[in-house]
């Protein structure tokens, strides 16, 4: 009997439009949503059975009992989890604590076992060499794939609107970006369109909290929840801005699948956003409302700048294919199985 060309290994049963997008030979295990019984018990007993010749860990880590030493690649998105960051002081209950200490035992675990650690920009390849204390070359960069949903015809652009996510992460630090929205509508001397993208009820309860940032004359906020990836992709496509605050990411989708869309994008500085995006989005530290909020009027207010900055995004954005990630993510499977 042919051994599958892939084996994946899930919480629960695909849906059937993606298992369409299965590539022929691949095949799917189900091993429940329960993840440490997952990883204690279902996993190494399929890999006993499988007999995989090389266990892929996408989601930051690998099981703790890989039989009889299976070579291994891990991608780790970045160092979060693993490294203490002064914006991390959200107060967590038991479990959380539990949780995230088992994540991080498991993630370092993994990357030490792995022959190669995938990750997804130079900046984050630079916080995971600081903090696991790898070998340069066992850690690889490739950067992802980014898939859109193009509307045909595209929507119009509303004018004066900006869009922002909201998410109980406090990295995202979207009150950098009320607040300088603040500063933009009481200069603007016309209505101000704010929708906000709230992932879950946490990210309403936090917009409800900073009632008092998104309080002033002329901001009209919309709230939205319940967003698919399509209806999102819509957002970006009707929105003029899209303003990106965060005070760290590993890579960074919204800014890149905003200008795909031909979004303008205002982003913070912070690690992995200039590798990614380039020079097309207008740049302010990760707090500096009074920069956010003189960029955002820039590109409101000049209707060149915005084109032409939209121009561009689309152009560099049109780089990040899955295609190319799915060739050097094989390509590093290779050297792992070679090494």
């Amino acid at each position: 009997m042919t051994k599958p060309t892939l084996i994946f290994y899930i919480d629960r049963p695909l849906s059937i439009a993606d298992a369409e997008l299965l590539p022929a030979g691949a095949e799917v295990r189900v091993v429940g949503t329960s993840r440490v019984r997952a990883d204690l018990q279902d996993i190494p007993r399929l890999l006993v059975r499988d007999s995989p010749d090389l266990v892929v860990g996408t989601t930051n880590y690998l099981p703790p009992r890989l039989t009889q030493g299976l070579p291994s690649v891990v991608t780790i998105h970045d160092a979060m989890g693993i490294k203490h960051y002064p914006w991390d002081k959200v107060a967590r209950t038991p479990r959380e604590r539990f949780v995230n200490r088992y994540w991080a035992w498991l993630t370092r675990r993994s990357a030490a076992r792995a022959r190669r650690v995938l990750t997804v920009s130079h900046g984050a390849r630079a916080e995971l060499l600081s903090t696991l204390h790898l070998p340069e070359g066992r850690v690889c960069v490739v950067y992802n794939g980014v898939i859109v949903s193009f509307l045909n015809p595209p929507p119009a652009r509303d004018e004066n609107s900006v869009l922002v996510i909201e998410s109980p992460d406090p990295r995202k630090n979207a009150q950098t970006a009320y607040a300088a929205l603040r500063n933009v509508a009481s200069d603007l001397h016309r209505p101000l369109r704010l929708r906000i993208v709230c992932n879950g009820e946490r990210a309403v309860e936090r917009v409800r909290a900073r009632h008092a940032l998104l309080d002033a004359p002329g901001l009209c906020v919309e709230t939205i929840t319940g967003v698919t990836d399509a209806g999102l992709h819509e957002l970006y496509a009707r929105s003029r801005v899209f303003v990106w605050p965060s005070r760290f990411e590993g890579f960074g989708l919204p800014p890149v699948e905003a200008m795909q869309n031909g979004c303008a994008v205002v982003s913070s500085s912070a690690p992995a956003m200039p590798e990614i995006l380039g020079d097309v989005p207008l740049y302010a530290a990760s707090d500096g409302i009074d920069a956010f909020a003189s960029h955002i009027a820039v590109l409101l207010s000049d209707v060149g700048e915005c084109e032409a900055r939209s121009i561009a995004g689309r152009a560099l954005a049109a780089k990040f294919t899955c295609r190319r990630m799915a060739d050097e993510t094989v390509a590093v499977w290779d050297e792992a199985l070679a090494s």
